[in-house]
């Protein structure tokens, strides 16, 4: 027939497609003789049929390039000759599908972007279109778009609404799995039961999988508890595991009691010896255990206590939560072992359940861990703070004293003591306990160790005041005692950069048999040594300042030239450096860009007072050029006019030689005394 020039033409044509599907040598060499009939519709069909057949498109339609590769196939057997046919086939296939996907996936982008860039108003019959689409990707992406607005709190239609429900029965399993969770997530009175009748028609694990995890998120009910207890007997590993995980969520939500709570805990056990003797589904046990600890029925604490032992990590963990869970307080001891497991998550939960089941007695096992060179993981560490923080709220000051006498002086453990401590101030002042001052003592040397020395000002200061610092000691030792805290709290001050110091040190009375006032100044002189060695020269002026004002008449003549020299120093060092950030910052005042500009502007106005003088001198330069800079003048001048109002009025179209005299003026006031 598709050789027969006298049928019909369209008779030929559907014969020779039909040829594509018959894979023998008689039809591949009828294709060929084809390509020379003198009809095109005939050439052009016979070369579509070969393509298909041979999945070969480099020869397009020359009948000498298929004749040539027909003459080097023809004559293998027909095992060899099926063999290559069924392989090009299925490469076919496989670039047929690596296109089809690439365009799915362009197609579910551009539906995607649509979505992003449309009002909100048109967003849900947007998703509407896609939930109806014949694609199941498209439809999938429906699902996900809708669960986007459902966690945006956006109103749902109604037909929305409606649509998901009826995709519960869609013929895609992942558009079915999906509308199960939207489902849960947008539940009305028969949501439980339209949820409980798709999985008992649904056979697909993956979705079942999908129903439990919906129905976890619904309120518990007597058919869904029954549901769900059921499907933990199931022999699919992943479908039990879900069901527990139900089962959890829903007892999180409504704790059960009596008979339920006892044969819900029965058949997780039974699922729990079923899984471990078959030796397998280590994710399955974890979720049995997990629910068990929820559940809290005590008939689970000895397979809770034999997971302990188990080889995965994974059940270690979760019999380690499920006993903490019910405050199994006999199992501390079986939990200790675990703070040195190899898992770190083992021994973190490990630590966690010890601080909560045992407390006190095994604080110094806690406090162990929070030593980095005990325990190497920083989270395990902190785990181990938080749960001697938590103990010690609970702790009377003996167990304080015990804690803080074994805690390591070491910089990693720094904020542990602070914290100790505090806790223990505040336990004593509750108390009213006479040894208060002395912590707070103890408080405020830690702060200054750790460079929190502005914290640690207020709380030597209470200590200080707790000794009745207004009123003369009755004794030599209480005067020493005074004194020694005295001179703690001026040292957290001078640490803390405070220039109150002066303050403080001048309340010492002038005839000081200690001569304690010449301590501070010596203590002063050591603070600005090492101010001035760190280039710290701002706080450095700040307390000298306030020393030279605040105690001028008290200053030795030696002392006295100390500070000035040193002053004028800091001074100077602390003026060049101004003049360098001041001349770095003029550039970007003169800058096109907007935030370039601004930001040297804040920098300049932070500087305040300093950058005058810096300012006018770089006014001054600008002034006195040879070459004229309006430009420069005027952003200087505003600058120094926005940083210093009170300076008077400029201007720059005066003569030079009074510009310069006005300049002139302004910096001798400017320049330090």
């Amino acid at each position: 027939v598709a050789r027969d020039t006298k049928l019909d033409r369209a008779v030929r044509v559907v014969t020779i497609k039909a040829l594509s599907g018959v894979i023998t040598k008689p039809c591949i060499q009828v294709l060929i003789d084809l390509l020379g009939d003198p009809d095109p519709t005939i050439r052009s069909a016979a070369v579509e049929s070969l393509k298909q057949l041979t999945n070969i498109r480099r020869f397009g339609s020359s009948r000498l390039l298929w004749q040539a590769w027909w003459r080097k196939n023809r004559d293998k057997d027909q095992l060899s000759w099926l063999k290559e046919i069924a392989d090009g086939l299925i490469r076919a296939r496989m670039a047929l599908e690596k296109e089809n996907t690439q365009l799915r996936e362009r197609l579910i982008k551009a539906m995607e972007d649509l979505y992003n860039t449309s009002a909100k108003t048109q967003r849900p019959q947007i998703v509407l279109g896609m939930l109806k689409d014949s694609l199941g990707d498209v439809r999938l992406l429906g699902a996900t778009l809708t669960d986007k607005m459902i966690a945006s709190n956006e109103k749902i239609p109604p037909e929305l609404r409606q649509r998901v429900r009826v995709m519960l029965s869609d013929t895609d399993p992942r558009v079915r799995q999906a509308a199960a969770m939207l489902e849960a997530s947008l539940p009305d009175p028969k949501t439980t039961d339209l949820l409980l009748r798709r999985l008992s028609a649904e056979k697909i694990p993956d979705v079942r999988v999908g129903l439990l995890k919906a129905l976890g998120l619904l309120k518990s009910s007597e058919a869904l508890l029954s549901a769900v207890l059921g499907e933990i007997h199931t022999q699919d590993n992943d479908e039990a595991a879900a069901a527990a995980e139900a089962l959890r969520r829903i007892v999180a939500d409504k704790p059960l009691n009596g008979k339920q709570k006892t044969e819900a805990g029965k058949v997780l056990i039974q699922r729990y010896e079923q899984a471990s003797a078959e030796k397998n589904g280590v994710k399955l046990r974890e979720a049995l255990l997990t629910a068990m600890g929820v559940l809290g029925d005590p008939s689970a604490v000895g397979v809770l206590k034999e997971a302990l032992k188990d080889p995965a990590g994974i059940i270690r963990l979760a019999g380690v939560a499920g006993l903490s869970h019910l405050e199994a307080r006999d199992a501390a001891p079986l939990i200790v072992p675990l703070i040195v497991d190899a898992d770190r998550g083992v021994r973190q939960a490990g630590i966690a359940a010890l601080a909560k089941l045992g407390g006190q007695d095994y604080l110094q096992t806690i406090l162990q861990r929070t030593d980095a060179e005990v325990e190497s993981d920083p989270t395990v560490r902190k785990e181990a703070v938080d749960s001697v923080l938590a103990i010690c709220r609970k702790a009377d000051a003996d167990i304080f004293t015990e804690v803080l006498k074994n805690l390591r002086e070491q910089k990693e453990t720094a904020a542990l003591r602070i914290q100790i401590l505090q806790l223990y101030v505040a336990a004593l002042k509750a108390a009213k306990s006479p040894l208060t001052m002395e912590v707070l003592r103890d408080l405020g040397g830690e702060l200054v160790k750790a460079d929190r020395a502005d914290e640690a000002v207020p709380i030597m200061a209470e200590a200080y005041a707790l000794l009745g610092a207004t009123s003369r000691p009755s004794s030599n030792v209480a005067r020493q005692v005074q004194q020694s805290v005295w001179f703690d709290y001026l040292a957290a001050m001078l640490a803390a950069n405070d220039p109150g110091f002066a303050k403080v040190l001048d309340d010492r009375p002038k005839k000081d048999e200690s001569n304690s006032f010449q301590t501070g100044i010596e203590l002063l002189r050591k603070r600005l040594g090492e101010l001035m060695k760190e280039a710290k020269y701002l706080p450095l002026i700040s307390l000298t300042k306030a020393a030279l004002g605040q105690l001028d008449e008290r200053l030795a003549p030696k002392d006295k030239e100390y500070l000035q020299g040193i002053l004028q120093r800091a001074e100077e060092k602390q003026l060049a450096l101004d003049r360098l950030q001041v001349e770095k910052l003029l550039p970007p005042l003169s800058s096109a860009d907007v935030a370039s500009r601004t930001e040297a502007q804040d920098q300049l106005k932070t500087m305040n007072a300093r950058a005058v003088q810096p300012l006018l001198e770089l006014l001054k330069t600008t002034v006195s050029a040879d070459t004229p800079d309006p430009k420069a003048e005027k952003t200087i001048f505003e600058i120094l006019h926005q940083i210093a109002p009170n300076l008077g009025e400029y201007d720059p179209s005066a003569q030079k030689v009074l510009r310069l005299k006005l300049i002139e003026t302004w910096l001798k006031g400017a320049r330090p005394s």
